[in-house]
């Protein structure tokens, strides 16, 4: 298990003339993955490595290319993750004003 940290991350305290408290947010982000039984937990921890950024570019590239959204040479790094955007999120339309 990976132990817990917590930094606080501002320019200045109110002690030393910066902001005030008043003006600071307090955010906590939390992560958790639960398992359905202890096979399931050490296949998860048996599995290989993360996958490399360029592994993962070449995986999105060839699912964008099954979905007919690419086609041609390989595009920048930028472009697949803008034709994943728009093929896998569905935002709800924008409201009326």
């Amino acid at each position: 298990m990976q132990s817990a940290a917590f930094t606080i991350f501002a320019p200045r305290f109110p002690e030393e003339g910066g902001e005030t408290w008043g003006d600071m947010r307090f955010s906590i982000s939390w992560k958790a993955s639960g398992y359905a039984d202890e096979v399931e937990l050490r296949a998860v921890r048996g599995a290989p490595e993360d996958l490399a950024p360029s592994q993962i570019l070449e995986l999105l590239v060839a699912d964008l290319r099954r979905r007919g959204r690419l086609q041609g040479e390989n595009p920048d790094g930028r472009t697949p993750a803008l034709l994943f955007f728009e093929e896998s999120v569905r935002l709800p339309p924008a409201p009326e004003v």
